[in-house]
């Protein structure tokens, strides 16, 4: 078995393997088959497919530059391929990969192996929920394996080509999901030769469908180009070659994109004065210039720590809040520690929301609530969700009404997640060196003061100044209280930074 050294590269960790054996492109269909063919050609072993009436080809597709298939979403929107899931169906590593254009958010299969004379067994490659993910099921409909899915971010059902590509070890049981170029999402979800007492029963095989014991399902409403098998797990360098080159039998490793360490988005909110109001649809700057803000309903500007503060009245508003729009350098990719940064001071009980990244597609939030304050992630429906928490019965609340200073923390080469006040640890955790979708990953903005679905968390004080940054920060890196929190409320503090930490989750001692 191959020997793989973690590195730990700007936060980024990377895999090098010492000469992986190489992976042999098994299958390509091109799927630029001319109108009326009635067969749909495979270019390596002659692994040709049938199309069913709901499939369209030689369509001319001006995106691509290229000849594709269409499918109308139907029972009949599929290609057949049957007459070789014997060859495929004892594999246990490998890479799939394809363009597909998906027009609606529904349940649509890209590619399946299934065996359908019992329940619902099969491995899929789907688009459902907006996003593609990779998963097995056994003749139960269970999930195999460690994990039950690798899942992309939201946005995939949107009427525009991606390239998509999983890759598989099962030596190592690593399954990794690149989407457009960038790897998105790493897990252990097996490959269809470990299905459970089924890897021999497999008799269905299908691009733009799935096929069980209650027949044809899931046809995709779209167009698919493209789609190739490897018989073995390509590199991240090289599923970038294939999208940007093209299937080979020989991709060339191109090399991992590594996103660089550094502050994401910076809101100082000082685009007022002290006593200005800030009016619905005025614009909040981010700092580096990327991730403007806007205001969705009247707040206004205080005197802050440094210039101004904003200021979140205790209002009727149903969307008292600042958003800002989604985009993928706000996703947390897997290998990539993030840190969540605020300055705040109030007074108010209940639930208080600081900052949010919430939806139904990996997200993130730092609240308070009755004081304690939570910082909470999640790539929902992955490996599942983790969070930290102060605690009120030792003195760790954060509704003092004097100006306070918190910092939630993910970092994965420590597999930890970790939360300060006032540069003071707190809570930590253990957490997953990956995630098995992007964190931040749903459509749905960024949100300062509120959740982006609920009117019913809403933050009541003065924000002086939030900071995301791509890493793990360490307290000497944290935006700082000038002037100091009181010595009374720092001396709080400081008990749990003694060097013994007790609480639930945490080690049983931390140093910094």
């Amino acid at each position: 078995m191959m020997s793989r050294i973690a590195v730990v590269l700007y936060g980024a960790l990377i895999f090098l393997a010492g000469n992986p054996a190489s992976a042999v492109l098994v299958a390509h269909w091109p799927l630029d088959d001319a109108v009326g063919s009635g067969s749909v050609a495979e270019n390596v072993n002659a692994y040709d497919g049938t199309p069913d009436s709901g499939v369209t080809q030689g369509v001319v597709d001006g995106s691509l530059g290229t000849t594709v298939v269409e499918l109308d979403g139907g029972a009949a929107a599929s290609i057949d391929l049957s007459d070789h899931v014997g060859v495929f169906s004892s594999m246990t590593s490998g890479t799939v990969t394809g363009w597909f254009l998906n027009n609606v958010a529904s349940a649509d299969a890209l590619f399946t192996l299934s065996d359908n004379t019992v329940g619902s067994t099969e491995a899929r490659v789907m688009s459902e929920g907006n996003r593609i993910f990779y998963a097995i099921r056994d003749e139960g409909g269970n999930p195999v394996g460690e994990g039950q899915k690798i899942l992309s971010q939201e946005g995939i059902a949107d009427a525009n080509w991606h390239h998509f590509a999983v890759t598989i070890d099962g030596d190592n049981e690593v399954s990794k999901l690149y989407v457009d170029g960038l790897l998105v999402g790493q897990n252990y979800a097996p490959m269809w030769g470990n299905i459970t007492n089924a890897a021999t029963a497999l008799n269905n095989m299908a691009i733009g469908s799935n096929s069980d014991s209650g027949g044809v399902q899931w046809g995709l409403d779209g167009r698919m180009s493209n789609f190739a098998i490897y018989d073995n797990v390509l590199s991240y360098g090289q599923v970038r070659d294939v999208m940007q080159n093209g299937v080979s039998e020989s991709p060339d490793d191109l090399g991992p994109v590594i996103r660089p360490n550094g502050t994401i988005a910076q809101y100082k909110f000082n685009d007022q004065a002290p006593g200005s109001p800030a009016n619905a649809n005025d614009t909040i700057i981010d700092e580096t210039g990327n991730h403007d803000g806007t205001v969705m309903s009247p707040l206004s500007y205080v005197a802050g720590l440094d210039g101004s503060a904003l200021h979140f009245a205790d209002d009727d508003y149903a969307d008292h809040r600042i958003e800002i729009a989604k985009d993928e350098d706000l996703y947390v990719l897997p290998g990539e520690g993030f840190t969540v940064e605020a300055i705040f001071r109030t007074d108010a009980p209940g639930i208080l929301t600081l900052v949010s990244m919430n939806g139904n597609a990996g997200e993130t939030w730092m609240r308070l609530q009755d004081g304690e304050v939570r910082w909470f992630l999640n790539d929902s429906g992955g490996v599942g969700s983790v969070d930290v928490q102060s605690d009120d019965a030792e003195g760790e609340v954060a509704n003092t009404g004097e100006w306070t200073h918190v910092a939630g923390v993910y970092e994965p080469a420590a597999e930890e997640i970790r939360l300060y006040i006032n540069g003071v640890l707190v809570d930590m955790d253990t957490a997953p060196a990956q995630f098995a979708a992007p964190l931040n990953g749903d459509t749905n903005p960024l949100v300062i003061g509120d959740f982006a679905d609920s009117n019913t968390r809403r933050f009541i004080g003065d924000i002086d100044e939030v900071r995301i940054t791509r890493g793990a920060l360490m307290p000497g890196e944290f935006l700082r209280v000038v002037p100091e929190p009181s010595s009374a409320l720092l001396a709080v503090f400081a008990l749990a930074a003694a060097g013994v930490v007790t609480k639930r989750g945490r080690k049983s001692e931390v140093e910094y």
